[in-house]
This record gives structure tokens, C-alpha cells and sequence, in this order.
């Protein structure tokens, strides 16, 4: 029986798209970075990269608008930069000296700004000058110019922030020179101490704040999760085809006639429902590996493990509302409603709210435990895969219990 429900299964094209393309389109989603905003020009993290001195294209009011000359291209000019996107005050436009001729002057740089800040909504031209790591070596005061447009009190702000963030890489550097490190080293140990304060305590102890690094993997791994979860519905409910074709043809009342019971037969859909899941994490495991590595923010066997259980999960769930409906449409509209529902009560797209009352509710869905698990590995909290095994075991033996008491009452009928 278990041969000919894979025969049939791999003639539908609907079922090979949900265990090879849908999973290909959540490694797709994995990939994006979500915070990044994909605004045109090439970018790195926050910082808006432009072809050319004369380009003000992408730009927005929302934040201080600024365009930057970085002629130092250092390491330590690069973090100063980072730091400042990482304020969400500014929205910096980089210049990519790479793709200029030659460096233009500070007196041509001077000439443009007047042209460039009356043509846009630029409104501060930043500019790092070739000899600002060998200022920050000799202990100097950092040589960065700003030239301001308009009146704007913005510009305040950016300057202390400039003093500020100079001011650390003056400690970084003294503490290079004291340590016999270079000071890259010591800016990277000083990001690396940061990152490790991501917990918060709330007044609930299992609740944390991550960092920005840490949210973003958690709104990555819930879009694709998202994903993953319509992919597992719907191999399961080809999986629930089958099972309907063989209740209306009396497949089921022949292989009663042969003395398997329905425990067997719910075993040998189990069995269909375990390849299928181990197909698409496969799929999926290997699409990331290959694409961005295996830095998902939390460990990459727990991460695929608790996949592959969330992949069970559903496809045994899209099998229960099959026996539950009898009717194939059925189970494809309450498979797709339950699947939009929980996905977005669970807070795979948005953060849920501690201590909320959707909160409480969100608890009884399997994808609100997936992301509570993968917060506490982000955490370095222990037991967060035990924790999760046990909420898929609690719901398994639910679902079991649902599918044999249904079957018992089909079988009265």
C-alpha cells in the first residue's frame, strides 16, 4: 500500500511543487535581509551606495538625508558609518569611489554640494578624508568635514553623534596601541561585547528583547517558515487525496477485509507524511547551506530539526481534517484558512506582544512554540529543543487521538 501511495503522489505535479519549489521559495525568503530596504543602488546594511558623484536618485524625507565621500575606505571608516546607519537617524548615500575616474577634491566636493543639496533633499555632505586613519593612529582629532545645506537641527545631532562614535575609536585605538593589537581588532571585540547584551528581563522571565542582529534572523525564519508551512499543508492534502479516492473506490473496505486495522492504515499515511516532510527539509536544508551558509542565528541541526517536526506536524494535520471533512475541497479551504490564521497569530510576520491576550491564544498554535524555541536558542537559553519536542510530541498524540476516533465513527456509519 505504502508503494502505490508514493506512485501516485509523485504523478501529481501539485504535490512535487510543494516539496521542491515552495521549499526553494522559503530559501529565497531566508535570504532577503530584512533589514535592509531594497531601495535601488547597490547597498551595504544601511548604507545607500551611488555609480557616480552626480547621482541623487532613491532618496526620502523621512530621515537626515546625507551624501558621503568616505576617500579613507578604511575599516574604521566604514564603522563609523555603520554606527551612524545603525541610529536610524540618517539615511547615508555613499559614494563609490571605485567607480570615479579619479577622487574628486575637497574644493570640487565643496563646488557640487551647493548644486547637489539644491536639487535634492539632501541636506549634509559627509565627507572622510584620505588621512583620517593616520589622524586616528597619531591621536589626533578625527579631520571629518561636514558641509551643511539648510537649516535643519538635524545636523546638530549628527555632529555629536560623529564626536561620539570618533571618541570610541580614539578609546579603540589607545587601547590598540596598549594592548599590541591593531585597533579593527579591538572595534570588532567592542561589537562583539555589544551583541552579547541582547537580553532584557521583563516582568514575565520568559521574556526577552533581542538585539537588531537577532530580530532580524526571527522575522527571516517566520517569513520562511510561513512558507514551509502552505508547503506542508498542501503535500498533505494530496496526501488526504489519496485517502478520500481510496474511502470512495473501497479501497478501505478491502484492506479491512484483509484484517489491517486502522491503526495500520493510519501508520502507513504516518509513513507518507515522514518522507514527504523529510523531502522538503532537504530541499530547504540544502538551499541554505549552499546559498547563505549555515548562520540561520541559532544552530543549524536544532534549526532544521525543528523544521522537520514542524513538517510532520502539518501534514498530519492537513490528514486529520481530511478524515475529519471527507471532502477534498473542504480540507483545502480549512487547511489554507487554519494556515493564514495561525501564521499570523503566531507572529510570523510581526512580533507578539508579551503578556497579551493574543499572546495567551497564540500558545496553542505549533508555530508560536517554533519561535519561542528559536528566541531561546538566540538567548542561549537550555532546553529550548526539548522544550519544542515536547510541544510537537503533546500534539501529535491530540491529533492521533482526533484521526482513530474519527475513523472508528466512519467505520459505524
Amino acid at each position: 500500500m505504502l508503494k502505490t501511495n508514493i506512485k501516485l503522489l509523485l504523478r501529481s505535479k501539485g504535490y512535487l511543487c510543494c516539496i521542491f519549489l515552495i521549499p526553494i521559495l522559503a530559501v529565497i525568503i531566508m535570504n532577503e535581509d530584512s533589514s535592509i530596504a531594497k531601495e535601488g543602488g547597490e547597498q551595504t546594511n544601511r548604507i545607500m551606495e551611488w555609480k557616480s558623484i552626480s547621482d541623487t536618485a532613491d532618496m526620502e524625507n523621512i530621515k537626515l538625508t546625507v551624501k558621503v565621500y568616505d576617500y579613507s575606505e578604511s575599516d574604521v571608516s566604514s564603522y563609523l558609518l555603520q554606527e551612524l546607519a545603525q541610529t536610524n537617524t540618517y539615511k547615508l548615500y555613499l559614494v563609490n569611489n571605485s567607480k570615479e575616474p579619479e577622487k574628486e577634491s575637497y574644493e570640487d566636493i565643496l563646488k557640487d554640494a551647493k548644486k547637489t543639496m539644491e536639487s535634492s533633499t539632501i541636506r549634509a555632505i559627509l565627507y572622510i578624508p584620505e588621512d583620517f586613519l593616520d589622524a586616528i593612529d597619531k591621536g589626533e582629532e578625527a579631520p571629518i568635514k561636514i558641509i551643511k545645506g539648510y537649516d535643519d537641527s538635524r545636523i546638530g545631532l549628527l555632529e555629536s553623534n560623529i564626536e561620539w562614535y570618533c571618541s570610541k575609536i580614539h578609546n579603540a585605538n589607545e587601547a590598540a596601541i596598549e594592548n599590541g593589537d591593531n585597533i579593527e581588532t579591538v572595534l570588532n571585540k567592542m561589537a562583539e561585547e555589544e551583541l552579547d547584551k541582547n537580553i532584557i528581563m521583563l516582568k514575565d522571565e520568559d521574556s526577552v528583547v533581542l538585539n537588531e542582529g537577532q530580530q532580524n534572523d526571527r522575522s527571516r525564519i517566520g517569513y520562511a517558515l510561513s512558507f514551509l508551512i502552505i508547503s506542508f499543508v498542501f503535500s498533505g492534502v494530496f496526501i488526504v487525496d489519496i485517502l478520500i479516492k481510496e474511502n470512495e473506490n473501497g479501497t478501505i473496505n478491502r484492506v479491512k477485509l484483509s484484517l489491517t486495522t486502522n491503526r495500520c492504515y493510519i501508520m502507513v499515511k504516518l509513513c507518507l507524511i515522514l518522507l514527504t516532510a523529510i523531502i522538503q527539509v532537504i530541499v530547504f536544508g540544502v538551499g541554505i547551506a549552499l546559498t547563505m551558509g549555515t548562520n540561520v542565528g541559532i544552530p543549524y541541526s536544532a534549526f532544521l530539526g525543528m523544521v522537520l517536526l514542524q513538517g510532520i506536524l502539518f501534514n498530519f494535520i492537513s490528514l486529520v481534517i481530511g478524515v475529519l471533512f471527507n471532502n477534498f475541497l473542504g480540507t483545502i479551504f480549512f487547511s489554507f484558512t487554519l494556515w493564514s490564521f495561525t501564521s499570523l497569530l503566531a507572529g510570523l510576520y510581526f512580533p507578539v506582544i508579551p503578556g497579551s491576550t493574543i499572546e495567551r491564544i497564540s500558545m496553542f498554535t505549533p508555530q508560536r512554540w517554533f519561535i519561542k524555541s528559536t528566541e531561546m536558542f538566540m538567548t542561549g537559553k537550555k532546553g529550548a529543543f526539548t522544550q519544542y519536542t515536547l510541544i510537537f510530541l503533546a500534539f501529535m498524540i491530540v491529533l492521533f487521538t482526533i484521526s482513530m476516533i474519527s475513523l472508528k465513527i466512519q467505520e459505524k456509519e
